[in-house]
């Protein structure tokens, strides 16, 4: 995507932006649909990604255009012994028996696929009046947390382009389960993606750091996990709602497998419980009591 003329990247921000093309040829100026979705991969100049410097100075591409993506994810090449020795094994079995190595699930035909999108493309799903104002608070719970750690120069900053991201997000989620109307779900997972998308960036302006592990990643993110717990907890008397707690953390990015895995690791070190039916979580205090279980006010 970096290496288009000039000519041609200045003519797809309007493709990007109001998806319509502009066409002035033989006498005839009209404007026509385009109804197509980009995706684009770039490399970074001179072959080498700087972590040290912001994504707009790494790639041949201006801000005004990468703003444009929905979602952009940086990928990589670190060394890691896990993958490392998976990518290895794969090219030695292909290389021996010249064909890819047997999967060990049934993959969908591509017919199966082609007639699925096209049904799906079908249905246009509208923002129900009572998600409006649900997409709008979570647009600017995003504003107010890139605040901070914004830089000027960076395009990780949450612009207004943003909350059209998430309109055509959730609407594409709603397409793909066939839903009529885009539901409180399809938002909380458009931004996961979006909330995934800016850290993979941030992960790539490091400080000379070397990588961490799976391990320590998810040490991280269970760690962060329980101090929403904790703070959402004591605002309501030592006990919170399961299913927002869930809604919190896929909000700021979380897998709800994560949110599963924190609560059993602090459960087994007795600094939570659930209720009998998985719907409450109840601090246990610094005296090692349990809260007590409440379920009017919540």
């Amino acid at each position: 995507f970096d290496k288009m003329e000039d000519s041609d990247r200045t003519a797809i921000h309007e493709v990007m932006e109001q998806q319509t093309v502009s066409i002035a040829k033989a006498g005839i100026t009209t404007t026509l649909n385009a109804r197509a979705a980009v995706l684009a991969a770039a490399n970074p100049l001179n072959g080498r990604y700087n972590k040290n410097r912001p994504m707009s100075e790494n790639i041949n591409l201006p801000n005004s255009l990468i703003s444009r993506f929905d979602l952009i994810f940086l990928l990589l090449d670190e060394p890691e012994m896990e993958s490392d020795i998976e990518l290895a094994l794969h090219v030695l079995h292909v290389h021996r028996h010249g064909k890819n190595p047997d999967l060990d699930f049934e993959p969908f035909e591509p017919n199966f696929l082609k007639h699925y999108i096209a049904q799906a493309r079908l249905n246009d799903p509208p923002i129900p009046p009572e998600i409006a104002p649900y997409i709008a608070e979570v647009y600017v719970d995003l504003r107010q947390s890139d605040k901070e750690s914004a830089r000027k120069s960076d395009q990780t900053v949450m612009t207004a382009r943003l909350l059209l991201s998430i309109i055509r997000l959730s609407q594409g989620l709603a397409r793909l389960r066939f839903r009529m109307t885009v539901t409180e779900e399809d938002v909380d997972e458009a931004i996961r993606l979006i909330s995934s998308s800016k850290s993979s960036r941030d992960g790539g302006r490091g400080k000379g750091k070397g990588k961490r592990t799976r391990s320590e990643v998810e040490s991280e993110s269970t760690s962060r996990i329980y101090s929403m717990i904790k703070n959402a907890a004591e605002a309501e008397g030592g006990r919170v709602k399961y299913r927002r707690i869930e809604a919190m953390a896929v909000r700021r990015g979380f897998a709800v497998e994560m949110v599963e895995k924190c609560l059993n690791e602090y459960k087994a070190s007795n600094l939570l419980w659930l209720d009998h039916n998985g719907t409450i979580i109840n601090l246990v205090n610094e005296e090692g009591e349990e809260s007590e279980e409440g379920n009017d006010d919540l």
